[in-house]
């Protein structure tokens, strides 16, 4: 995957929440704790696209290495010029 630059970051994190509710995400004791608690995510700052900051944040991995993996793809696909984007629908796709 080459060296990690600031741009990219693979972490874990949880849904617990704290008195107030707020979530803890990647704060949470536990994690540091059990293994088995949270899931892995990944974060990639791509190019931006008309001047605005576009930031990919996917998590649910059940290993830091599928985290990676998908994110080493999100890059590859900068590279090459595609974004692909997992939230489109079927009928905003073929509005474009």
């Amino acid at each position: 995957m080459g060296q990690r630059t600031r741009r990219e970051r693979v972490y874990r994190r949880c849904g617990c929440t704290d008195e107030h509710r707020k979530q803890l995400g990647p704060w949470c004791v536990r994690l540091l704790k059990e293994a088995s608690h949270g899931s892995w995510t990944y974060c990639v700052d791509l190019a931006p696209a008309d001047g605005k900051r576009r930031t990919r944040r996917r998590g649910g991995f059940t290993s830091r290495a599928e985290a990676a993996r998908e994110m080493a793809a999100v890059l590859d696909g900068e590279l090459r010029g595609v974004y692909e984007n997992r939230r489109t629908t079927v009928a905003s796709y073929l509005r474009e």
